[in-house]
């Protein structure tokens, strides 16, 4: 903005300077003869003989101040938009300087929060896609963070990955297979205690997705993984009665159906069972 006003400022002040040398040669112009006119027009005429003579001057004096002004101005004029050009750009810089700097200041650990909630989030939208590149993203923070490859494993499975969802989730039951065994080592029971569970979370999705790979054998060794560890969940045992059916494992469900009844005789679903066992 101030940059614009430049070249109007030196027009002003060419102005300025033209009508000061007007004014200062005005004595010269104003000397004219006029004792041979009448009186009664001498007044009139030499006011409009001024005015000539003034604005023949002033006309003159402009003429040679613009054109020794245009070249300088264009001078002028290209040497401050250049400067223009150099401050905004040192500007950017600074700016993109600025936000480098920022985004180093952030630790891995709030860099790696952020990536998770904007991973849940767009699971949530429905967005797996760009879900997995966020929560890959965050592996390469740490790569042992269980939540990571449990997301990915559902993503795989949302998407019908069947192959990359059970590779992901066996994985997943690898890593915190160790961490269980670390915390054990260390004494750490309660810790250990919520390894286990969470492990038995993990097998029952990866039964669930042999299921919807088709592959009912490894659903069945899986759901039985994780009652070895909850042998009381009742999903779990509930799951089980189903692929026990579904195989033809008529022995096999009629013991699931026990268990069920054994955790909670009220289950709504047992008779249904048994009733679709007495079938087989």
């Amino acid at each position: 903005m101030v940059f614009d006003l430049i070249p109007i400022i030196i027009i002003l002040v060419s102005l300025g300077v033209a009508v000061y040398i007007v004014i200062k040669k005005f004595p010269q112009m104003a000397n004219i003869d006029v004792d041979q006119i009448p009186e009664e027009k001498q007044a009139d005429l030499k006011k409009e003989i001024l005015e000539k003579q003034f604005e023949k001057q002033f006309k003159k004096v402009t003429s040679k101040i613009t054109k020794l002004i245009l070249p300088v101005n264009k001078f002028l004029v290209s040497k401050f938009e250049g400067i223009k050009d150099k401050i905004l750009k040192k500007k950017q810089a600074l700016e993109e300087e600025h936000e480098a700097i920022r985004v180093q200041d952030k630790s891995q650990t709030e860099i790696l929060h952020e990536l998770l909630d904007e991973g849940a989030s767009l699971m949530e939208q429905e967005n797996y896609a760009e879900a997995e590149k966020v929560f890959i993203k965050a592996l390469g923070i740490d790569k042992h963070i269980s939540i990571i490859y449990k997301n990915l494993g559902e993503i795989y499975s949302e998407q019908k990955k069947y192959d990359y969802a059970i590779e992901t989730f066996k994985y997943l039951i690898n890593l915190e297979s160790k961490k269980a065994k670390q915390a054990e080592y260390d004494g750490n029971v309660e810790a250990e205690r919520l390894i286990k569970r969470d492990l038995a979370q993990i097998q029952f999705e990866l039964a669930q997705t042999y299921k919807l790979a088709e592959n009912i054998k490894e659903a069945k060794v899986s759901v039985e993984r994780a009652l070895l560890i909850d042998f009381k969940n009742p999903r779990y045992l509930d799951f089980l009665c189903e692929i026990c059916i579904i195989s033809g494992d008529k022995i096999g469900a009629q013991a699931c159906v026990s268990r069920l009844r054994e955790t909670n005789s009220e289950n709504k679903k047992i008779e249904t069972l048994e009733e679709r066992i007495e079938q087989l």
